[in-house]
């Protein structure tokens, strides 16, 4: 038995859809989690692939990406922004939202290289309902939809990476912390093809619990990139470089 632990997120629902069509159930199990939980799941080997936040792979030594997709974004992606009642540059706190550090982390190579401002940072549940006349708050995952409706400011950041680099943005990445087989791979990699290449029958067949995104099938299709190709993996190095120079601790992929 295979345990995967994947994230509980609407942009998952295509990987699930499809494990669940091509691989044999009694060969996986599957767990749902925040992305955080995701991570810490591989690290403490209590599942052996997970679908994890890419600035985690500093904390894995000994994990191999398995495969040719991920969660990416060319441009905007709706799903990890930072929300305000005024401009960035007016902004003494921001909340962090717990459930991914990669979104935290775009966020201080943005605010550093971008925006070039310093600001307060603090990490809270729920950061949405913290936002004052002075404060802004970082929300990731479907947690953000529906937001953009209650606040005059919305930075889309992923959207302000691709105007900063030009590059695509990956958000997480499969990997696993066991040797799989070729074989298994393999299968893994036809699963989560056949789930995005069938994203409508996806969202039909599998309950993803998300009543606030007005169009599920843009959101897969047009913001979600789930192609793990060069332009991805140059601009993940690119993130983990910025990100490695902040605390001096080298990684490359």
């Amino acid at each position: 038995m295979i345990n995967i632990c994947a994230v509980s997120y609407l942009n998952t629902v295509p990987f699930i859809y499809g494990i669940q069509q091509i691989l044999l159930e009694k060969e996986i199990n599957i767990i749902e989690a925040s992305p955080a939980i995701c991570a810490q799941k591989i690290i403490n080997n209590d599942v052996c692939l997970g679908l994890v936040p890419v600035a985690e792979l500093n904390r894995m030594y000994s994990v191999n990406i398995i495969s040719d997709y991920c969660i990416g974004s060319y441009g905007p992606v709706d799903t990890v922004c930072v929300y305000s009642k005024i401009p960035i540059n007016n902004v003494k706190k921001i909340y962090l939202d717990i459930d991914s550090r990669t979104s935290v982390e775009l966020l201080k190579i943005i605010l550093l290289e971008y925006w070039k401002i310093s600001v307060d940072l603090v990490v809270v549940k729920n950061s949405f309902q913290f936002i004052d006349e002075f404060s802004a708050a970082l929300v990731i995952g479907d947690k953000a939809f529906g937001l953009e409706k209650n606040f005059e400011y919305v930075y889309d950041l992923s959207s302000l990476w691709y105007e900063m680099t030009g590059l695509p943005f990956v958000f997480a990445l499969w990997v696993s912390n066991i040797k799989l087989s070729d074989n298994f791979i393999s299968n893994f990699n036809l699963a989560l093809q056949f789930g995005i290449n069938n994203i409508s029958d996806a969202l039909i067949n599998i309950d993803h619990k998300n009543k606030f995104c007005n169009n599920p099938i843009v959101y897969l299709k047009k913001r979600i990139s789930y192609d793990f190709d060069d332009k991805k993996k140059k601009g993940l190095q690119l993130f983990l470089d910025k990100m490695n120079n902040i605390y001096n601790s080298p990684k490359t992929i």
